[in-house]
């Protein structure tokens, strides 16, 4: 059992570092960290600005999100405030989890503190903060990679108590029309 926790923390690892990756990529061509932006679940877009112009506009994905208050992860396909068109669905969370052989991350539920192969393999993380935000991350980027997005873009609700993450599909530049 303890080669298969290590192989998940590997493959939860490379997941962050690509992810890390494909983020930074994403900010050296379009400095998106330096831009405002609007999630449209209509349009199925983020669209990015700076000084009122847009920068740039990616479909998305949503994969879940997090809520301070209660400490749990909601993935996005069982939140019902969230347009079916947009989620990652079940069957993409299933085999995401799959892949690093935790199959009982794919609950629509998770109480995040209670995974600890999430963060077991991070030193030990003992505080609580550090045992989410570790949990968290490793919950992003694996979805991220799963779905073969080029980034993920972090929103907080009005009340700053739940944090959501979107997968970014592509990034483009809108071509101004004539």
């Amino acid at each position: 059992m303890r080669g298969a926790r290590a192989g998940a923390a590997e493959m939860m690892d490379f997941c962050q570092m690509w992810l890390r990756g494909q983020q930074q990529g994403l900010d050296a061509q379009y400095e998106l960290s330096r831009c405002d932006w609007q999630l449209s679940q209509v349009d199925k877009t983020v669209t990015y600005r700076r000084h009122g112009s847009v920068v740039a506009v990616a479909p998305f994905t949503m994969i879940g999100s997090f809520c301070a208050h209660n400490g749990t992860w909601l993935w996005a396909w069982a939140n019902p405030a969230i347009h079916r068109e947009v989620t990652m669905n079940q069957q993409q969370t299933l085999a995401c989890v799959q892949q690093v052989g935790m199959t009982n991350l794919a609950q629509p539920v998770l109480q995040v503190n209670e995974l600890p192969g999430l963060w077991q393999d991070r030193s030990q993380v003992s505080h609580y903060a550090q045992r989410v935000h570790t949990a968290v991350g490793r919950l992003v980027s694996m979805a991220a990679y799963s779905l073969g997005g080029v980034g993920v873009q972090c929103y907080v609700n009005s009340a700053q108590k739940v944090i959501g993450w979107v997968v970014l599909n592509h990034v483009y530049v809108p071509v101004e029309s004539v």
